[in-house]
């Protein structure tokens, strides 16, 4: 399997922000957009090996849709618009250049549709700590936004060490006072290996589980992404995803059930072009001792199956690059 951190992902440079936004800000929102498309053509052309996996999920998609449409099963609010690497890439351009307009504060709360009532839900759950788990689909950025002007939370992002300096970077480039908590750990989820490997694996969620539990008691949010198995090394249950098994990480269920605080499945895509926010509760994750890694199957199962209904609505914001479904 070809692990997704092995795969280089799209780089934001300092300048390239800078110049960004200096468009935005002295030539509008139309010039920024073309300055976008400008730069995502020039990406698209020479980027073959995303182009490949784009059009490989594109492809996966496509057949899923065809067999809900012949069962009668595809949701009427599904996508109905060209779906192509072109356009896919566009959209991961989009997304990139929001999280800089989200993070520098340009982006609000008003800028922001609730779908499934999910602003009145996040508001419900900012009377106390929770841990929330999102996903490489979307924007997940833009609970900064919300955040701000809405729950006004302590979010903490946990985020593998590979990832850290790169994404740290990132946002102080874009904001020095940003504002966010990043957890910095080397790898949020057990290890399939054995003997003194396993040993020291569960002594480290253990340890970072206590850490997350007092932060969420002290009424913060903490946040992980789950639809990523780093570099094939990492436990995982596969469960079906747009009709083809796929590996998810065990670790952020674990990591839920060891903090004893409600969960939530939060992600932010875009229908008709505006940027839309999802927010669900999944109550307190509750593993089976004698059965853990089934009782983490049915909760991945039910995080799969809100993915689908995301990707459904908006295919073009889903954002693994890489080979998402080889086993």
């Amino acid at each position: 399997m070809i692990g997704w951190s092995r795969d280089r992902e799209v780089d934001s440079s300092p300048l390239g922000i800078a110049i960004a936004l200096w468009v935005y800000d002295h030539m509008g929102p139309a010039a920024y957009k073309a300055l976008l498309s400008f730069i995502v053509t020039f990406y698209w052309l020479g980027a073959k090996k995303a182009r490949g996996y784009s059009a490989e999920y594109l492809r996966i998609l496509r057949s899923y849709m065809d067999d809900l449409e012949k069962e009668g099963k595809l949701p009427p609010d599904a996508y109905r618009g060209s779906l192509n690497t072109y356009f896919h890439i566009r959209n991961y351009g989009i997304c990139i250049m929001e999280k800089i307009l989200s993070w520098n504060g340009r982006i609000g709360i008003g800028n922001i549709a609730s779908r499934d009532s999910a602003h009145e839900r996040m508001l419900e759950a900012a009377k106390h700590g929770a841990f929330i788990i999102g996903s490489h689909i979307g924007n997940i950025e833009m609970l900064r936004a919300v955040n701000d002007h809405l729950t006004r939370k302590t979010v903490n992002v946990m985020m593998v060490t590979s990832a850290y300096q790169k994404f740290a970077g990132f946002l102080k480039n874009v904001n020095s006072d940003y504002g966010l908590n990043i957890i910095k750990v080397d790898d949020f989820s057990l290890s399939a290996g054995g003997g003194k490997e396993r040993e020291s694996s569960l002594a480290a969620a253990f340890e970072i589980g206590i850490e997350l539990r007092e932060r969420i008691e002290r009424g913060e949010w903490v946040v992980i992404l789950g639809d990523r198995v780093l570099d094939g090394d990492t436990e995982y249950v596969e469960v079906p995803l747009l009709g083809k098994p796929a590996r998810f990480p065990v670790g952020p269920w674990v990591l839920a059930a060891a903090v004893q605080a409600p969960c939530y499945l939060l992600h932010s895509v875009h229908e008709n072009g505006q940027p839309v926010m999802y927010f669900r509760e999944m109550g307190e994750v509750r593993l089976d001792r004698r059965n853990r890694m089934e009782s983490i199957r049915k909760y991945v199962e039910t995080y799969a199956s809100e993915l689908e209904n995301i990707i459904l609505r908006s295919p073009l914001d889903w954002g693994n690059f890489y080979d998402y479904w080889a086993l």
